[in-house]
């Protein structure tokens, strides 16, 4: 199946002008198949379960499924390797850094000496984009770079994969597991956010803090005053994560000793935590219950929403989860928890 889907997307590629190839029609053949195997494995393939923390998890835990890591490839010395297409929404934070960073480093860390790349990822302007491409830059200084419309007659080379989405067909609820939300962190990723982690530089030390994560928009508590006047009293510092520089945000997540916050996308900084970390993720059923595909919420299915539980869990970091009702966090319920982490070592 790899080859032919790889065949499928060259021939159309170099038979049409760049603006003319529908993203739509890419994307479901590049970016959404989960059977396949790669010519070159980066990361081999494997099956990691997660136990139960959440009411929504089924008892026996989920296992997650990923394919094999790496490359499909018809050419022993290839000069380009091609990403033909980004995933949808590259403005959301989660998305760029859990599916675009690590396919684009995997494409700058090939054989070729040249990369193609969509002119969407290049030509990110946010902030975070902009310093995440300026990172791969330093890490790969000797990478010739090049967009689709530079290039739509040589794509010939190969093509990077790392399969974000886990490949189980088990139901969880009434969804199979396949169809959960893409965009999850690969063994693949983790690896990679340690490697490049030391080339952010921050002019903060935040060695030690307890810091609970402000968010200002949606999801938020309806007692979040009360919540917050209560950790501050436990020695937490309160941030909102827009206030600081994408370096700022790496070393909050790397030096920080304990870090709270309601499930978002900023969490998914837990990329770049130290083992010995604490996370307390506050969640809701509002939002931990949706289940996924395509990106759209399917109308009457159920999946639990783990990313996070499943980041901490790879990487060793000691992982607690407190349920809000209808976004009104207990007092005494998140006070056991503290007083469970403090005796914890």
């Amino acid at each position: 199946m790899a080859k032919n889907i790889f065949q499928k997307i060259i021939n159309k590629l170099s038979k049409q002008p760049a603006f003319s190839v529908s993203l739509e029609s890419l994307i479901s053949q590049y970016r959404e198949f989960s059977d396949y195997e790669v010519d070159v494995t980066v990361v081999g393939a494997q099956k990691i379960h997660i136990p139960q923390m959440l009411p929504s998890e089924p008892p026996e835990g989920i296992d997650y499924v990923f394919e094999a890591t790496g490359y499909f490839t018809k050419d022993k010395n290839p000069q380009y390797c091609t990403i033909p297409t980004e995933w949808r929404n590259v403005n959301n934070y989660c998305h760029w850094t859990l599916t675009e960073i690590p396919l684009m480093a995997l494409a700058l860390e090939s054989s070729a000496p040249k990369v193609v790349l969509p002119e969407a990822l290049l030509n990110g302007h946010l902030s975070f984009q902009k310093r995440w491409l300026d990172i791969l830059h330093q890490a790969y200084p000797e990478k010739e770079i090049l967009t689709l419309s530079d290039n739509i007659d040589k794509l010939d080379g190969i093509l990077p994969v790392n399969q974000d989405t886990s490949t189980a067909r088990h139901l969880i609820g009434k969804c199979e597991y396949t169809w959960y939300h893409r965009g999850r962190a690969t063994p693949y990723t983790l690896g990679l956010m340690e490697k490049i982690k030391p080339l952010f530089k921050s002019r903060y030390r935040f060695e030690g803090e307890k810091v609970y994560i402000n968010r200002a928009n949606s999801r938020r508590l309806s007692n979040e005053k009360d919540v917050q006047d209560f950790v501050r009293n436990e020695g937490f510092k309160i941030i909102s994560l827009e206030d600081f520089s994408l370096d700022d945000q790496v070393a909050i997540f790397s030096q920080a000793s304990i870090i709270m916050g309601f499930h978002g996308a900023g969490l998914c900084n837990m990329v770049f935590s130290s083992p010995q970390q604490k996370i307390i993720e506050i969640v809701d059923a509002d939002c931990v219950y949706p289940a996924y595909k395509d990106g759209l919420v399917i109308p009457g299915k159920k999946a639990t929403r783990t990313h996070f539980h499943m980041i901490a869990h790879m990487k060793g970091l000691h992982y607690s989860v407190i349920e809000s009702n209808e976004y009104v966090l207990s007092i005494q319920k998140l006070e056991g928890v503290l007083r469970l982490l403090d005796k914890t070592k």
